[in-house]
């Protein structure tokens, strides 16, 4: 949905996402922020979720009529109402390149591991980004519907470019199943996490000796 709007005599076109399948990763995630902080009212929430959603500044949006916002209010009302009802999306393509969901979550490295515990502790609302690089990696090799995705390695690059280009439709369509793997993933992390914190402590008491001498101790 396009918006024109004119200041200064001057006009300007935004645009307005009216399917899930039109916003960003990193859209979604100040949609979703603004929608949980309790601390916001009704017309400050929705003018952070247009700002969000089309660029448009708060600025702007204070001098915009009241029956242009009613009729932007009802479009953003619409938007949030249409949850896509879609399984889990195993094989996505970005800015050309085929990503892969891990095909094997009982599989996980200890890197994959902590850095999930790490992400959710601090908010998956926060770090969807993080969760999402994670769990979807590049395919290095595929045959049929098998894969197999690069081994895992933090990257701030693919956690931007999956704010900018992952759409949303991919997160809402499998929005129980992450919420599912969330409550699995904070039961075992109950269990395992102390043993794992156990194992790396004891591991950093090994001194690691060098040619000149000098160590880690």
């Amino acid at each position: 949905m396009d918006i024109i709007l004119t200041k200064n005599k001057k006009k300007t076109k935004y645009f307005l996402p009216t399917q899930w399948n039109q916003v960003k990763l990193g859209q979604y995630m100040e949609i979703q922020e603004h929608s949980e902080n309790e601390d916001l009212g009704d017309v400050e929430r929705l003018c952070c979720i247009l700002t969000a959603l089309s660029g448009i500044s708060r600025e702007d949006i204070n001098l915009m009529p009241l029956d242009n916002l009613t009729t932007l209010r009802v479009q953003v009302s619409l938007l949030l109402e249409r949850r896509a009802k879609k399984k889990l999306k195993h094989v996505i393509t970005i800015d050309g390149n085929l990503y892969g969901f891990h095909p094997n979550l009982s599989q996980l490295t200890l890197g994959e591991f902590v850095d999930l515990e790490t992400y959710i502790k601090n908010g998956v609302t926060q770090n969807l980004d993080g969760i999402l690089s994670l769990l979807y990696r590049p395919i290095v090799a595929k045959k049929g519907d098998k894969y197999d995705i690069e081994e895992y390695k933090p990257s701030d690059e693919r956690k931007e470019l999956f704010r900018k280009h992952f759409t949303a439709d991919n997160i809402t369509g499998a929005s129980v199943f992450f919420l599912t793997l969330g409550k699995q993933l904070i039961r075992t992390l109950a269990i395992y996490s102390p043993q794992i914190m156990k194992h790396l402590k004891k591991r950093a008491t090994i001194p690691t000796s060098s040619k000149d001498g000098d160590g880690i101790k």
